[in-house]
């Protein structure tokens, strides 16, 4: 969490250390048409571009940016407030019978642009992950005082071993992708990556009670209404592939989801160290078929909330992390917890020696239940495995099949997942279900509204502010 008060108190000696010739370099920069201030190490140049969407809309965005010596700092701003129209009017010119086309589910519509706005950030990720690089900081997080979820990212440079620190937000339907890539030698860029605030068309900096996810404002009421006649007239997951009778379907009750399977699956429990360091029971359910492994993996997250409670209350009461000063975040850091488990699972997997070749943002068809799709080229022998995550009553799943290189898609195990209720029932949501923004949906940042109130607001974020120190994940 980028805390602005906490920026303001640590300027005073690493300003006073750096000497002023530093930070006279660096300016407060506002954009009013995008709606957003950064500070940057002199004045950017605006470059317009065109970004084409994951479902093929051509946008208009804008780069700023600076280069100082060896190092480079940008800011992309994407329009999506206009995806909506450009791929409606895209679907009227491709057959009606397609569902992408004629927006058979509220869910996504005509021509996915709700599932194109609100996998805006995954998408951009994934064209990161197309870079040859490594993965060594992948988290959710949100921006302190503004309250808007966000994604930060980190990749060492593979050819010159540079680092790239990368934060993803989405407001009002803008994509803003803030980076910087600096020799492999200097410090974080904290002077720039921390500095970003996010604006209101009236130019105020913007105030959310409760993290702002931008994805699930989107329709708060739509309803599945092409899959419910499906469903109704008898579709959903088959029960076993007719083809081969070796599949069948798995259901645990116990972990509240139904899968199918080639063969009746061993369960092996084991502990789960969330990102903050709550020991979580899992489950994973797995069978192996020749050179194949088919899994899934249930992490009961309900029991996150107090168990790093407790843990705040074993470290010095003046840490942030410890005290929950702020709604937003919680004691011990539990809702991000929470809301980060399926960034969280996903950096693990990018640990793996792989090259990412998918990476999307989905929903579960039926259910409605947001997720992450994942595929993944695996560098030692070529095998591929296609995941898929999802968070449902604060339970995390994660379906995993690795197959080798030559085999086809696994959709027959893939494909098949169904979450259920406690009651054993599958799961129907109105509206796309993101468990993330469901925690706590009054939340104010009231410890940071104080700190801003005795500040004056606007003070914490002046150019002179250097660096805050980046955060460290334990």
């Amino acid at each position: 969490m980028r805390h602005t008060a906490l920026v303001a108190l640590i300027a005073i000696v690493v300003f006073s250390m750096s000497g002023t010739s530093f930070a006279e370099e660096w300016k407060q920069f506002t954009s009013r048409e995008d709606q957003f201030s950064a500070n940057f190490p002199g004045e950017p140049v605006v470059t317009n571009t065109s970004w084409q969407s994951e479902y093929g809309a051509f946008l208009p965005a804008h780069v700023y940016t600076v280069k100082q010596g060896p190092a480079t700092y940008s800011v992309t701003v994407v329009d999506y407030t206009l995806a909506k129209d450009l791929l409606i009017a895209n679907a009227k010119r491709c057959p009606p019978a397609l569902e992408r086309c004629n927006g058979l589910t509220s869910y996504s519509g005509e021509g996915y642009w709700k599932n194109d706005v609100r996998g805006a950030m995954i998408y951009a990720e994934f064209k990161m992950l197309q870079r040859d690089v490594k993965v060594t900081h992948f988290m959710w997080n949100y921006l302190g005082g503004e309250g808007v979820e966000s994604n930060e990212m980190q990749l060492l440079n593979n050819a010159d071993k540079s680092r790239t620190f990368a934060t993803l937000y989405m407001h009002r339907n803008r994509l803003y992708i803030m980076e910087a890539t600096v020799p492999g030698n200097y410090p974080a860029p904290g002077l720039f990556t921390e500095s970003i605030s996010l604006r209101e068309p009236n130019g105020n900096p913007t105030r959310h009670e409760g993290v702002y996810f931008n994805a699930a404002r989107l329709d708060p009421y739509e309803i599945n209404t092409g899959l419910t006649r499906i469903l109704a007239a008898g579709g959903g997951a088959a029960e076993e592939d007719e083809g081969d009778p070796e599949w069948k379907r798995f259901t645990s009750r116990e972990d509240q989801f139904s899968a199918n399977f080639p063969g009746v699956p061993a369960i092996t429990k084991m502990p789960w160290k969330s990102e903050y360091g709550a020991y979580l029971p899992a489950y994973v359910y797995t069978v192996k078929k020749g050179p194949a492994s088919y899994s899934v993996t249930v992490v009961d997250y309900t029991l996150a909330k107090d168990l790093l409670i407790a843990n705040a209350k074993r470290c010095p009461p003046a840490l942030e992390r410890c005290n929950g000063l702020t709604s937003y975040s919680g004691e011990g850091y539990w809702k991000n917890d929470v809301r980060g488990a399926m960034i969280y699972a996903e950096f693990k997997m990018l640990q793996r020696d792989v090259k990412v070749t998918h990476f999307m943002w989905n929903y579960l068809g039926g259910e409605g239940i947001e997720s992450n799709e994942m595929q993944l080229l695996n560098n030692a022998d070529k095998s591929r495995t296609f995941a898929t995550f999802y968070m449902h009553n604060n339970k995390l799943y994660i379906m995993e099949a690795t197959v080798p290189g030559n085999y086809p898609a696994p959709g027959l195990f893939t494909e098949s997942i169904s979450l259920l209720e406690p009651n054993g029932t599958r799961a129907r949501h109105e509206g796309v279900y993101f468990n993330g923004a469901r925690l706590d949906p009054y939340e104010i940042n009231t410890g940071l509204t104080r700190i801003l109130a005795g500040l004056g607001g606007e003070e914490a974020r002046q150019p002179q502010d250097p660096p805050a120190p980046p955060r460290q994940r334990d």
